[in-house]
């Protein structure tokens, strides 16, 4: 995976940024007791509802390496 920004770079230690095969940027924060919505600490957390992707056969496979699971999908010219 090549990150625009791991957590050990710059200011704000606590978040990283991942390239999907798009190049867009992907927030990737950690799990803390402090986020109750989270039940796995240390494990990194999706907290977007909507992905948006360019070319599906090389974003798809790639977030669901990633345990993610599509819910609903809708294509625009």
């Amino acid at each position: 995976m090549k990150f625009q920004k791991k957590p050990t770079d710059g200011n704000m230690r606590s978040i990283a940024f991942a390239l999907d095969p798009d190049n867009y940027w992907v927030e990737i924060l950690p799990r803390s007791k402090k986020m109750p919505a989270t039940e796995i600490v240390g494990k990194p957390s999706f907290q977007q509802t909507m992905i948006r992707i360019k070319d599906p056969k090389l974003s798809i496979p790639f977030y669901e390496s990633l345990g993610c699971t599509m819910v609903n999908e809708l294509h625009f010219p």
